[in-house]
């Protein structure tokens, strides 16, 4: 339960640094640090989702564009 509940923060944390909210992503940073220290590999969706949510951060999301189209 505490990676889900970590990736959910991790998430809502990315929200908010998209917005420019530096807080957050002085939180975002430490949550995935966190999530980095953790061995996820034995967790492959928690790995799909932490990368997911990075891919998001970092460009933007893809597959919530190609549902609004």
């Amino acid at each position: 339960m505490k990676i889900a509940d970590k990736l959910a923060d991790l998430w809502l944390l990315a929200i908010h640094s998209r917005l420019g909210n530096q807080e957050a992503t002085a939180g975002y940073r430490k949550h995935r640090r966190w999530l980095e220290a953790m061995d996820l590999e034995k967790f492959p969706t928690a790995v799909m989702i932490r990368d997911a949510i990075e891919e998001w951060c970092l460009y933007g999301s893809t597959i919530l564009r190609e549902e609004i189209t």
